[in-house]
């Protein structure tokens, strides 16, 4: 699942996160990866 398909599914998103088997995470919607930007930008973007 993704922020589109939550956006677009709300009701059926507000009924999984009250179910105890699932866990909904956030992992960023920017995709920096680490590899090439480094930690410091990678901090930088999401503690600012």
């Amino acid at each position: 699942m993704n922020g589109r398909w939550v956006d677009a599914n709300s009701r059926i998103t507000a009924q999984l996160s009250g179910d105890p088997l699932v866990e909904l995470a956030n992992h960023g919607s920017l995709h920096i990866p680490m590899s090439v930007t480094g930690k410091l930008l990678v901090a930088s973007t999401f503690w600012q």
